[in-house]
């Protein structure tokens, strides 16, 4: 047995060496799959259900990149300086803006209002995927029926078009290592 501790430089030499020398062997090479968005997706969909909303678990389901959704700063910015936590996220009201507040004008208005219009949109979406799965899960019996929970709740066209897009932009980048193992 031949273990290597770094691969990248000996690798190939060693793989020649044995070709041209007619040995028989197994070239074990661990690739990384930790980063692919599905699978992050998954990890933090199954954290946000088990210790329910809060920072850590909403943040991590957001940005693991195949909700669609593109303000995930606005969301963590608003949620931080709000101090959103736990059981907030389910409260509508702690995403509604005040409306007796006065303005000078509209545009004041306009960027008052934004934040709190885009986190209660981004704050819905991630609410609504983990109150799917939720229920999905509740009578789930046997792995084969928790996996078709989670199927069904990532399975919507705008997953698919994340995932289309990831694909895409592994392929601009010429990560071709990556694109195998995301195909």
């Amino acid at each position: 047995a031949v273990f290597l501790t770094e691969q990248t430089e000996y690798a190939s030499m060693l793989k020649r060496a044995f070709h041209r020398d007619h040995i028989r062997f197994f070239y074990d090479e661990v690739k990384e799959v930790a980063y692919h968005p599905l699978l992050r997706t998954i990890r933090a969909l199954l954290a946000l259900n088990l210790k329910g909303p809060r920072p850590e678990t909403m943040l991590a389901f957001l940005k693991a990149g195949l909700l669609g959704v593109e303000e995930e700063e606005i969301y963590q910015r608003f949620i931080e300086e709000r101090h959103i936590r736990y059981g907030m996220f389910e409260e509508i009201r702690y995403f509604t803006a005040d409306p007796t507040r006065q303005f000078r004008d509209a545009e004041e208005e306009a960027r008052y209002r934004h934040p709190y219009d885009v986190a209660r949109r981004v704050n819905t979406i991630v609410l609504e995927r983990l109150h799917f799965f939720a229920r999905r899960i509740e009578t789930a019996n046997r792995v084969k029926d928790f996996a078709a929970a989670l199927v069904e709740t990532l399975r919507t066209p705008t997953t698919q078009n994340a995932l289309f897009a990831y694909g895409e932009t592994l392929q601009a980048e010429g990560e071709e290592e990556r694109l195998a193992i995301h195909e």
